[in-house]
């Protein structure tokens, strides 16, 4: 009940905390890893995973917004 009284709020912070995620790993894009090969190999699947978990973080806000917030208004 409450969620769905603050919808607009919590879309809102979590926008934003989406955003500056996604700032966040645009700036860090390009920063060198180790030269030890365990630790490399370690900072480039980090980095994929990363960047894998922030575009399904974008698809569950892109459908949540949607269902909260435009599919009201066609039914």
């Amino acid at each position: 009940m409450w969620l769905s009284e603050h919808k607009e709020a919590l879309f809102g912070a979590s926008g934003l905390a989406l955003t500056l995620s996604g700032w966040a790993q645009w700036q860090n894009r390009t920063i060198p890893c180790p030269l030890d090969p365990m630790l490399r190999n370690a900072c480039l699947r980090t980095r994929k995973a990363s960047l894998r978990l922030y575009y399904a973080s974008l698809v569950f806000f892109t459908v949540g917004g949607f269902f909260a917030f435009i599919a009201p208004l066609l039914g």
